[in-house]
């Protein structure tokens, strides 16, 4: 369903500040201060009073390319702990090619003062063409950096990037820039250890997301990204989302398909929640995404997410409500100022950037109405309907409603369970809203301990029996008991009585929950039993250069290592260093279950190596504690490689030496207790020495 798209005007802008040469983001660092970007490379301080800084707070038109219309210095970002670390990032596009480059720099010692000479390079993403470079660059409440790329111009897409996950163009990036330099990459970044995508990509799909936003109260993203030539869109990703999301370019533009070569199936892509058409001066040509209004001084836009076209000067506001849904409006019609940006100040007091005039604009609310709204859901058994009041109040008179279902009152009574949608308007203003009506249910408390069954590989379970007055024992109610109804997997199995033997099935992992039921009423479901099964998989093993390599299985917590049928060690790692030849064979374990055995493998240690030129060998003591001597003497001089190895098989020390009589003191002070294996090797020999330290 589309968005409903009301209209009416409730915001209007008062400059703030003028004298800009072609601003492109406004941002704030934690203070008073906003920081306006120019498209040339330079970054201005504008302070609270309007009044600006008259040195910029750093230039950096010199690695600047903003030659095209959608080159030069795009975006800005504070990092989450500025006033600690001074570090911000840019967004621009570089005099060499062109390409995108986000990079850090730091403040001076002069708060007011940034330092182009500390640039420290986070990536770069080569460009095509000199248009869709995206340009925002924004630190999420996650505290990892956002970066939107633009499929790489020329138009429709050429060369299928939104599309491509090997290519960062036309992508959500999600960057940890805190755990490495110059970052590394989320541990639940989505698609890490996916084929044919890179890890770096958060979300696909997306044509030119020139502004997007995370809403400061719940931390949801939204995206304004710039259409073809028919659909301008604003895409919705919740707090909640873990990634991945495909918003569909280049196979849709908005809702309507644009190129569905070689394209998933339509359920696989994320549609906005708000387009409008691209019709040049009538609702415009290019979205500029903007933010959600969360300052306190304009309570008509409070929760509004608020978006402007460039070319049309159109403002629009869209709502996230209650059940779900989302409401857009039209707020304002401005002039022909190529509105570039929005920004907020350390208030959440919010502007919008005027890229043609050099204005920076405030936006303020001429809704003055206050709602308030009530209610009281739908009584057990729907015997009682439910109320909605509505409290509003407005300084220019009287106020209406609209009611999703044709009526006008204000107040209603006896409604059943269900969905409203509502539209209140005073005249100046419109607000719309969803309410939620819902039976209610019994209630009901039962003190039961939820039973976990875990089936491990060879167990066998096939039916679960007990009595219902056993676990109803445990609940207290209100109202008398009438029946009961079983679930599997949210299914209803059947309905049964307090007094009755229950035999479940049990055949694969599965949960089980009750409801109870009075005369009147039904209890919310209530888990009873969850039954899992593990599948604890086999593995294989090889050996190389003394080492047991078993094929690693996932969430294995043991590998318990047999030697002709008897065990011997136990690693978390899948490798082990042998050195004695036999059957082996391995067992994996998860936090539940052993798997089955691996098929063995025989090992042979016996080699034909001619060990004549090794006169005399003493390693000692052994066992020892912080240090070992080793001697070697042999008949001819030759290089000898020696290694030391926990049974893991991880190098602790290693090196190459050449002499006849090999001397050599091994510094063992810090190893931990346990087994080592000393390895050496030359052209004429090789051997392993077991180690012990106490």
């Amino acid at each position: 369903m589309l968005p409903l798209l009301l209209t009416g005007q409730n915001i209007s802008l008062e400059l703030f500040a003028n004298g800009f040469s072609a601003p492109v983001d406004l941002v704030h660092a934690g203070d008073d201060r906003l920081f306006v970007v120019e498209k040339s490379g330079i970054i201005k301080i504008l302070n609270a009073d309007g009044s600006v800084n008259p040195e910029p707070f750093i230039d950096l038109d010199p690695i600047v390319n903003s030659g095209a219309n959608e080159r030069g210095l795009l975006g800005l970002a504070f990092h989450p702990n500025y006033a600690e670390n001074g570090y911000f990032y840019v967004n621009y596009t570089a005099n060499s090619g062109g390409a995108t480059v986000i990079s850090r720099f730091s403040v001076t010692d002069d708060p007011n003062i940034g330092d182009p000479s500390s640039e420290s390079l986070v990536i770069t993403i080569s460009q095509p063409y000199n248009n869709h470079n995206g340009g925002g660059v924004k630190f999420g409440p996650d505290g990892y950096l956002y970066i939107g790329t633009g499929d790489g111009g020329a138009g429709g897409d050429p060369d299928d990037y939104g599309q491509n996950g090997m290519s960062l163009l036309g992508k959500m990036l999600r960057l940890d820039i805190d755990g490495g330099e110059p970052y590394i990459i989320p541990n639940d970044n989505p698609f890490i250890g996916v084929d044919d995508i890179r890890d770096e990509i958060w979300a696909t799909g997306l044509r030119n997301p020139w502004r997007y936003s995370f809403d400061t109260e719940t931390g949801d993203l939204w995206i304004g990204d710039v259409g073809q030539n028919k659909f301008e869109e604003i895409d919705f990703q919740s707090a909640s989302s873990t990634g991945g999301e495909n918003y569909g370019w280049r196979c849709y533009e908005g809702n309507a398909t644009f190129n569905t070569s070689n394209c998933n199936l339509e359920n696989d892509f994320i549609f906005p929640v708000f387009e409008y058409a691209n019709d040049e001066f009538v609702d415009g040509c290019s979205v500029t995404g903007g933010l959600v209004y969360r300052g306190v001084d304009h309570k008509g836009i409070y929760g509004d997410y608020i978006c402007v076209d460039f070319c049309s000067g159109q403002f629009w506001a869209t709502t996230q409500q209650a059940c779900g849904t989302f409401t857009t409006r039209e707020i304002y019609r401005g002039n022909f100022q190529d509105y570039s940006a929005f920004g907020e100040d350390v208030n959440k007091e919010m502007y919008v950037v005027a890229l043609s005039s050099g204005e920076i604009h405030r936006i303020v609310s001429d809704c003055k109405m206050s709602v308030d709204i009530s209610t009281n859901n739908v009584g057990c058994g729907g015997e009682d309907g439910g109320d909605v009041v509505i409290d509003a109040t407005s300084p220019s008179g009287t106020v209406s409603v609209e009611w999703s279902d044709g009526s006008t009152e204000i107040n209603r009574e006896n409604l059943p369970a269900g969905t409203y949608e509502l539209l209140i308007s005073d005249g100046v203003c419109e607000i719309s809203r969803c309410i939620e009506l819902k039976e209610e249910v019994l209630d009901v408390t039962c003190d039961i301990q939820l039973m976990d069954i875990f089936i491990c590989p060879g167990d066998t379970l096939e039916m679960l029996q007990f009595n219902l007055q056993d676990i109803l024992s445990d609940c207290q109610v209100m109202d008398d008991i009438i029946s009961v109804n079983i679930f599997e997997q949210g299914v209803l199995l059947g309905q049964f009585f307090e007094s009755e033997e229950i035999i479940l099935p049990v055949s694969d992992t599965t949960n089980y929950s009750f409801q109870l039921v009075t005369n009147s009423c039904e209890s919310e479901l209530i888990e009873l039993i969850t039954i899992s099964f593990y599948d604890t998989d086999s593995t294989t093993i090889g050996f190389t250069d003394g080492l047991l390599v078993a094929e690693e299985v996932a969430n294995a917590t043991m590998y318990i290592w047999y030697l002709d049928g008897e065990e011997f060690a136990q690693t978390t790692a899948n490798t082990l260093v042998i050195t004695e030849g036999g059957n082996y064979s391995v067992v994996v374990q998860n936090e539940e279950c052993h798997g089955p055995f691996s098929p063995e493998l025989f090992v042979n240690l016996v080699g034909t190596v001619d060990y004549t030129n090794i006169l005399n060998r003493s390693i000692f003591p052994n066992p020892f504690l912080d240090q070992i001597n080793i001697q070697l003497k042999l008949e001819e001089a030759e290089s000898v490689y020696y290694s030391v190895l926990d049974l893991t098989g991880r190098t602790l020390i290693s090196g190459n030496l050449e002499s006849r009589d090999l001397k050599f003191v091994i510094n063992s002070s810090d190893w931990e207790s346990g087994i080592y294996l000393l390895q050496m090797e030359s052209e004429s020999f090789y051997f392993i020495e077991k180690l012990l330290k106490f």
